[in-house]
């Protein structure tokens, strides 16, 4: 799992990935875990797909300094392995 907060924000943005995710199948539960530190990348692209911010994650996060974007909304893109999660952000300034 990934968290993104805050959203709406209008300083920065953190993406962080969680410790690990829970899976209930016939009232039993699964653990998966994944490390705290293990990488993945992120895009902040606007509305016409132009990159605003991208980074790798250290140490399991990236923080986008997002105070010089105009206010509205925006999309994040991240990659994790061969998954990709996209998120709406909205900025407010």
């Amino acid at each position: 799992m990934i968290a993104v907060y805050p959203n709406p924000t209008s300083t920065d943005l953190t993406i962080e990935s969680t410790q690990s995710d829970l899976t209930i199948t016939n009232n039993s539960t699964t653990e998966t875990s994944f490390l705290s530190n293990e990488a993945f990348s992120a895009k902040l692209i606007d509305q016409f797909n132009s990159e605003l911010r991208n980074g790798i994650s250290v140490n399991g996060k990236i923080v986008f300094d997002v105070r010089n974007i105009q206010k509205g909304i925006y999309y994040l893109h991240v990659m994790r392995g061969q998954d990709l999660i996209i998120r709406q952000i909205l900025i407010e300034n």
